[in-house]
């Protein structure tokens, strides 16, 4: 079984959870981390931080969001079919054409070989039956040298053939899926026979350019990594160590259809529990709109789906004032039911000042929270923020985009880092027009800022508030100058 969690810092977070319960020999990993393994890491990841930069920024800098994002496009079904269609004329057409002729008068037609490879090792994957083909050539080379009787002129023959073999090797060369991947987005015209002409048709021009500048440094965003196993899957093949009895997706709104196709093919019988909540997709660059787009992927006798609708988590002022955010943002959103735990009214403060925010974790710890997360809305806010804890003496964990672990106490996060993470108090910054539109990605944003407190929620703001705040009934909150 393995269990697929958002992010290394989330696993570190639950990891108590599964030997509390008993349960042991379950694999646990991002994504990321078990494709890189997959692929021996021959590729690396872009800079997550400034990935989450350019997607969560805020003012002139925020990024547009469609279909034509490279996280979407590159994590569609239709994405995949390109692949499959690439890797179809790679299959068709890598056999070299020439017949190879290790000296003269003696010939291996070009026929023979291509019969070795459409025919007898069919069944192979590609590259594996690359291999045994050449392993055939190499072993009717052997049976003709054999022919020859004067062993000096063996030795002249044998050392002809193996260089003429190796050339005809280097015109049929092994290919890794990444230097594969790589050519598909090669720009000028150099792209590979294999690349299809519905591809080279249908790839945004954005995305091919982007593409190949990242691939010039053998790094790969994200996205591409779920096109890289699928090509190391049909190179290589999925042996029985690669795939799970059962697959769990953790925050699956995050992933993408072309993800959790794939996975199918390392997933026993189709056996999977996909969890999520697109109230808190906040990753509409790569994730999912609709639940539908993973339910199409699997036969619909086999398939059920069901909304868990209760919020045992927060108190029942913190979920009707988080529902209420997101509302404003998303009128069609389906709400959390609450069950009846009433706490303390959210406080709402108009202030910016970092001085304030220590204050306000100052009053917080003089109660009962053990964990208290100051969360901004960008990973720049938070650094002065910390500096400004740790200043007035409060000990306090900056959490960026490479942490990995959670250290508990007083945590300073970038709201879309801190989803996941649960605390008892909360302190929302920043809560400005400017950082928070009434969109439906800002009201999600917001909606999950909120959703991390379990028990005590401050929200502060400047002198424009995010026009999601509009209309929260006075009973929920407290208003604080």
């Amino acid at each position: 079984m393995m269990i697929f969690a958002p992010s290394r810092m989330f696993l570190d977070y639950i990891s108590g959870v599964l030997p509390e319960l008993g349960v042991g020999s379950i694999r646990q990993s991002t994504f990321a981390d078990w494709a890189l393994e997959l692929l021996e890491h021959e590729v690396k990841l872009t800079d997550a931080g400034a990935r989450l930069r350019h997607w969560f920024a805020i003012g002139p800098k925020r990024p547009a969001v469609d279909e034509t994002a490279p996280g979407r496009w590159k994590g569609s079904l239709r994405f995949a079919e390109l692949l499959r269609g690439c890797l179809a004329r790679y299959e068709a057409g890598a056999v070299p054409a020439a017949d190879f002729e290790p000296w003269e008068g003696v010939k291996l037609p070009a026929q023979t070989v291509r019969g070795w490879w459409d025919v007898e090792n069919r069944h192979y994957p590609l590259m594996k039956r690359r291999e045994r083909v050449l392993a055939r050539m190499k072993r009717w080379l052997d049976m003709e040298l054999d022919k020859v009787w004067e062993a000096s002129r063996r030795k002249d023959l044998k050392k002809k053939a193996a260089q003429r073999l190796r050339a005809y090797e280097k015109a049929w060369p092994e290919l890794t899926p990444f230097a594969f991947y790589r050519a598909l987005f090669e720009q000028d015209g150099q792209s590979s026979f294999y690349a299809s002409d519905e591809l080279r048709r249908e790839l945004p021009p954005h995305i091919a350019k982007a593409s190949a500048a990242v691939f010039k440094k053998k790094l790969v965003d994200p996205e591409d990594l779920a096109p890289l196993v699928l090509i190391h899957d049909a190179f290589w093949g999925v042996t029985a160590e690669q795939t799970f009895d059962h697959t769990v997706i953790d925050e699956a709104q995050d992933f993408s259809p072309f993800q959790v196709e794939l996975l199918r093919s390392h997933t026993r019988g189709d056996s999977f529990t996909i969890l999520g909540d697109l109230s808190q997709g906040i990753h509409a660059y790569q994730g999912i709109a609709s639940w539908d787009e993973f339910t199409k992927l699997f036969p619909p006798e086999l398939t059920g789906y069901y909304e868990l609708e209760r919020s045992y988590r927060s108190t029942l002022e913190i979920i009707r004032f988080a529902g209420h955010v997101l509302q404003a943002g998303v009128p069609e959103a389906r709400l959390p039911v609450p069950v009846f735990r009433s706490g303390d009214p959210i406080r709402i403060v108009a202030s910016r000042s970092a001085a304030d925010v220590a204050a306000a974790v100052r009053r917080i710890q003089a109660g009962a929270a053990q964990t208290v997360a100051v969360i901004a809305r960008t990973e720049e806010a938070c650094v002065p923020l910390h500096e400004a804890l740790r200043r007035d003496g409060i000990e306090a964990h900056l959490i960026g985009a490479e942490q990995q672990q959670y250290g508990g106490g007083v945590s300073v996060v970038p709201v879309y880092l801190a989803k996941g993470l649960e605390f008892d108090a909360v302190i929302l910054t920043g809560v400005d027009a400017g950082a928070y539109n009434a969109t439906p990605h800002d009201a999600k944003l917001l909606y999950v800022g909120c959703t991390r407190a379990l028990h005590e929620l401050w929200v502060m703001h400047g002198e424009r508030p995010s026009p999601l705040l509009r209309g929260v009934p006075e009973e929920l909150v407290s208003r604080e100058a």
